[in-house]
């Protein structure tokens, strides 16, 4: 008989300098979700927006091209924006360096007086940016492959099941904070083997625990599962898990869009986004359908899921647990932790690359 599998010992969780390994050998060289399109619709837009530890500035230039710079002033370091908003030039607080929407120096005060000072040889630095169905991500990581390679035709699969994708627009948002490291929440996202035990509502008024399914392909998890009653209306749950920390859903009331990002903010903090995307040619009483069913999340699986995460953190954290056993079956089923053993085990992978 083989041995049941183990999980990951409890210190990759615990230890802060496993937080750090995180940040340099996956957060900063995989691609990371920051916004959809509509964010930012016109010239001008900007957001910043923090990858761990890193802030960057996304901006649309007056040519209508996203990019996204590190949030640092080329001079003394300074931040160079805040929030979010329209501008013409983003002007470093500090000393009034001043840079156009695409990162070049435009206004360098005293500078003039500098021998061999090149104004045109300064520019913030740029990050990598793409757009996926709409979708805009980042990777800090210049060498970084595009996209299209690390997760090879699934643009043209959630395009096929979602067309409108990149023309939606956000009609709700929560944020929830998990206690946690943020691989104990993206595992327990990974299984339904807790979900008839501790999300009793959804499992009875939206979608079948016994029906659910995963698929495992590499960067890419599937989840699927059949909503419980008018289907033809509202589909089913589709899920797209997106190596390492993002969840592109297909929900099942009037097919909308629910972003889900797992946003690791420390060793022990997380922040749990539910996006809510509708389309735009949706009437009215349907986008409020989707919006009433968007706010049972954070009294329902949100409120849920934040009390286990924070609960198996502590765990974690006793000197009593050091490993534990995995459910894995010979086969896939809709209670099996297989899902908890492919995103540890391309955990292992990413940190000893």
């Amino acid at each position: 008989m083989n041995k049941p599998l183990q999980t990951i010992p409890s210190y990759y969780y615990t230890d802060p300098d496993y937080y750090r390994i995180d940040k340099e050998k996956i957060l900063y060289r995989t691609w990371q979700f920051v916004g959809h399109v509509s964010d930012i619709p016109t010239p001008g837009g900007f957001f910043t927006v923090n990858i761990a530890d890193e802030s960057l500035i996304v901006a649309r230039d007056e040519q209508e091209v996203l990019h996204a710079f590190y949030n640092v002033c080329r001079h003394r370091a300074h931040r160079v924006a805040t929030g979010q908003g329209t501008c013409q030039r983003f002007v470093c607080p500090y000393h009034a360096w001043s840079y156009s929407l695409d990162g070049s120096l435009v206004v360098a005060p005293k500078t003039e007086e500098v021998a061999g000072f090149d104004k045109g040889a300064v520019k913030l630095r740029e990050v990598r940016l793409e757009i996926f169905c709409g979708l805009i991500f980042v990777n800090l990581d210049d060498g970084a492959i595009p996209m299209i390679d690390e997760f090879p035709g699934l643009s043209e699969e959630i395009l096929d099941a979602k067309p409108s994708l990149p023309g939606m627009h956000l009609v709700h948002e929560d944020h929830i904070a998990h206690a946690c490291n943020w691989k104990v929440s993206v595992e327990n996202f990974s299984e339904c083997y807790h979900c008839p035990v501790a999300h009793r509502w959804v499992v009875t008024n939206i979608w079948s625990a016994n029906a659910y399914q995963i698929n495992i392909d590499n960067n890419v998890v599937r989840h699927f599962s059949e909503r419980l009653n008018d289907r033809t209306t509202h589909g089913d749950l589709h899920i797209w898990f997106m190596w390492p920390n993002l969840a592109i859903e297909m929900y099942p009331i009037h097919r909308c869009i629910s972003v889900r990002h797992f946003d690791p903010r420390g060793p022990r903090d997380t922040m749990y986004s539910y996006l809510w995307y509708a389309d735009q040619n949706l009437s009215q009483d349907k986008v409020d359908e989707v919006i009433e069913l968007a706010k049972t999340y954070p009294d329902t699986n949100g409120a849920e899921d934040a009390a286990i995460v924070a609960s198996v953190q502590q765990g974690l954290e006793s000197r009593a647990y050091d490993v534990g056993q995995l459910v894995v079956t010979p086969s896939v089923t809709p209670q099996s932790e297989h899902g908890v053993a492919h995103f540890q085990s391309m955990y292992l992978d990413a940190i000893s690359g």
